[in-house]
């Protein structure tokens, strides 16, 4: 959620500075008719679409694309890496074949030459294999540190930084739904208390709508002032504070009435929707919900 805004603002700034451009593409379309800095920002308001991210049904496109920021540096890095090896390898083969090869006559070919080797298009200019010719001219030695530059770059450094990549993704995703769930404690908790409490005592919900419309007309009763009734209704049994303090209390009462929810009630309650969402969004897994119980009892 946290990089989620912070791509939100900056599409927001994008899309201030595209408005800016526009005015002035506006007023001053002679000026800034061939200028490639207003086609940019024009194309850059598709980022917009970023904002779908938000959405529920986007939460996995929004993993990935989390993912993908979060190993950015990972990624930077293991360029980095390939690219000192692959300088490596491709000095010492410009001063063993570059006389000889053109694929290796000058350092950037060579570099360029065994980065395709390394990825699976180890061919000539000519498009046969290079593999193959190099090991016809100079035999055993070539195919020995042919075998073990290929594995260990294809299969130890591409690997190893796959591996890296998919953890730091795995461990940036666990500690970013460990935030989201410490940044939703408190609400969670709320929507929890207050759903226990509308199990155990059916009539809660109309005495809460009734005490909210107590206060509601005595405070238009003192003010002359009362909100639109979509507006009531909305936030009726939410978010206001008399209403939080009521099933505050509610809970608090049955906590110390002596209340207690056997198995048989508790699998009664998991088949209520309000009940099952609650326990989602508390990233609780009721997917096997006969240990449930035993769970949250212990």
């Amino acid at each position: 959620m946290f990089l989620t805004g912070i791509l939100c603002s900056r599409c927001a700034l994008l899309e201030l500075s595209a408005v800016l451009v526009a005015v002035l593409g506006f007023t001053s379309s002679g000026l800034l008719e061939d200028v490639t800095v207003v086609r940019v920002f024009r194309l850059g308001q598709l980022l917009r679409t970023v904002r779908v991210l938000n959405f529920k049904m986007f939460s996995e496109l929004r993993q990935i694309t989390m993912g993908i920021m979060n190993g950015c540096g990972v990624l930077f890095w293991a360029v980095v890496l390939l690219f000192a090896v692959i300088y490596v390898f491709g000095v010492v083969m410009r001063n063993l074949v570059g006389d000889s090869m053109d694929e290796f006559k000058t350092i950037p070919n060579s570099m360029f030459t065994l980065f395709r080797c390394f990825t699976d298009g180890c061919s000539d200019y000519e498009g046969a294999p290079l593999a193959e010719r190099l090991r016809i001219v100079y035999g055993a030695p070539f195919t020995v540190g042919y075998v073990c530059v290929t594995m260990l770059v294809a299969v130890g450094i591409f690997n190893m930084i796959m591996a890296i990549f998919l953890e730091n993704a795995t461990a940036s995703a666990g500690r970013r739904k460990q935030r989201e769930l410490g940044e939703r404690a408190d609400s969670t908790e709320k929507a929890l208390r207050r759903v226990i409490v509308q199990m155990v005592d059916p009539t809660s919900l109309e005495r809460a709508t009734g005490a909210r419309e107590w206060d509601l007309d005595r405070i238009s009763g003192l003010f002359d002032l009362r909100p639109a009734q979509e507006e009531a209704d909305r936030k009726r049994t939410t978010g206001q504070p008399s209403t939080q303090l009521f099933w505050h209390t509610q809970y608090e009462l049955l906590k110390h009435s002596g209340v207690t929810v056997d198995r048989k009630t508790f699998m009664l309650w998991l088949q209520e929707p309000a009940f099952l969402h609650v326990l989602e969004s508390a990233d609780v897994d009721v997917s096997n919900k006969f240990d449930l119980f035993d769970v949250l009892d212990a």
